[in-house]
């Protein structure tokens, strides 16, 4: 069940539901078919690459090996946070281009329109937010 977009009462002329988890095209087809509302989109990331998927498993090491080495007074623990940081520190950028890169590979969808070619320039935030109306009518779809 999706909210329907109730200008009158709520002011929105559009909602763009944004999902957490990659869908197949014929999953999106059909919430764009039932939804049957031009002024609806959804977007969906693509699925991550392996090297995607290599990095967010060091990234959640790295967590793992500070939480581990926190707040303890030894030379292992320093030789560990060190360690970490300079990993980081070369790798972070990556990291972090994993989430706006996999949405720029997914797809958007809307009635008119089975698949409206996008390019993901800046923040996402900057991206899912309409001018003037921050975090109003766009939604996250949960798996």
């Amino acid at each position: 069940m999706l909210p329907n977009i109730n200008s009158t009462d709520t002011g929105l002329d559009f909602a763009v539901f944004i999902s957490n988890t990659p869908l197949l095209a014929a999953e999106q087809d059909k919430l764009t078919k039932d939804k049957a509302d031009p002024r609806v989109l959804f977007w969906t990331p693509d699925a991550l690459t392996p090297s995607d998927q290599s990095l967010l498993i060091d990234f959640t090491a790295y967590r793992t090996m500070v939480a581990e080495a926190i707040g303890k007074d030894t030379e292992q623990a320093k030789t560990i946070l060190d360690w970490v940081q300079g990993r980081l520190a070369s790798q972070m950028g990556t990291i972090y281009r994993i989430v706006p890169e996999s949405y720029g590979r997914g797809r958007i969808s809307g009635l008119d329109h089975s698949e409206m070619p996008f390019h993901v320039q800046g923040e996402l935030a900057a991206i899912s937010v309409p001018i003037g109306r921050p975090g109003v009518g766009f939604h996250v779809r949960q798996p």
